[in-house]
């Protein structure tokens, strides 16, 4: 009996490329700009996120054209689409500006009355780990139900090819 792994792989490959690697670079961008300053720790949840959206966006541009820039998020494995899809790369960008802005939500409803401690770490903190936890939750529902992709703005998940070109240099078409 063959398992598929191919849903799971996919689900990794979005979760680590949309979701980790961005909010890694976020945090770190974050923390670089707000040390030694005197913005408000709100604005830091707007900082990191504005972070991780352009590190994501910056790399599958490269990535277009250079399909081994991948690896700068980790896995050098881009979605299926063609270099000529363009509303494929917009559904990716609105795929990963949706969790954004629920985290950026879900900050500014804990610092409401859940969150002590309201330092800027801790404000970048909660809105890429709540964005994280809504875009991995999402992705995994949508995987039975593919409905379930509007929750992230626009229907349509992601597949990646186990190998889309990049490992023998030529274009993921």
């Amino acid at each position: 009996m063959k398992i598929n792994l191919t849903p799971f792989g996919n689900w990794l490959a979005s979760v680590v490329r949309t979701s980790i690697v961005p909010a890694i670079v976020g945090v770190l961008g974050g923390v670089a700009v707000y040390a030694n300053t005197s913005l408000p720790s709100e604005t830091a949840a707007v900082i990191t996120s504005g972070f991780s959206f352009g590190y994501w966006f910056l790399v599958r541009l490269l990535e277009l054209r250079f399909p081994k820039a991948g690896w700068l998020l980790l896995m050098p494995r881009p979605p299926s689409y063609t270099q000529s899809d363009f509303l494929g790369f917009v559904r990716g960008a609105v795929r990963t500006m949706a969790p954004l802005a629920v985290g950026l939500v879900a900050t500014f409803l804990a610092r409401l009355g859940v969150i002590e401690d309201s330092s800027k770490l801790m404000t970048s903190l909660v809105a890429v780990i709540s964005a994280g936890g809504y875009y991995s939750t999402v992705r995994a529902v949508e995987t039975k139900k593919p409905n379930a992709g509007l929750l992230l703005g626009m229907r349509g998940a992601p597949t990646y090819a186990p190998d889309n070109g990049e490992l023998h240099g030529g274009d993921h078409e």
